[in-house]
């Protein structure tokens, strides 16, 4: 109920989000540990699996901005992490275009985190290898990158 929910409300207000988020730069995290890569699944839109992150403010860095998202999508505190930059391309969200930096971090997978509902309707663990059907394309994109 949640899923459909989410899924009615994205596109009532998408003229508002491709107004908010066009052209703007977004930063996503290809949070790591072992072989495994945290996924999210958001509860606006299509609810693909996806990495955590959002939008830029207020003059943040990508690294900053990473860490204010984690950190309210999922209760992880990544101050201390070490990033490298995986990947910078394109996305289309619904009919707004923005730039995306993707940020590989490692993290560790014994860390509790706590899905911050509604932004996020579930989180969890994957092998990288092995993602789940309903992975967002840049998700791939993102771990063919990391390995070059």
């Amino acid at each position: 109920m949640y899923e459909r929910l989410g899924r009615t409300i994205y596109i009532v207000i998408r003229p508002f989000l491709h107004y908010v988020m066009s052209g703007k730069p977004r930063v996503r995290g290809l949070l790591v540990a072992d072989d495994e890569v945290l996924l999210v699944r958001n509860w606006l839109g299509s609810q693909e699996w996806t990495f955590s992150g959002g939008g830029l403010s207020g003059g943040e860095s990508s690294q900053q901005a990473l860490i204010r998202e984690v950190s309210e999508e999922l209760g992880l505190n990544l101050d201390q992490a070490t990033f490298r930059k995986v990947l910078a391309c394109d996305e289309t969200e619904g009919s707004a275009n923005f730039t995306v930096t993707i940020l590989e971090a490692p993290i560790d997978k014994n860390a509790e985190f706590k899905v911050k509902f509604p932004e996020i309707i579930e989180a969890s663990w994957f092998p990288i290898n092995m993602l789940p059907e309903n992975t967002k394309t840049i998700v791939s994109e993102a771990i063919k990158a990391r390995k070059k």
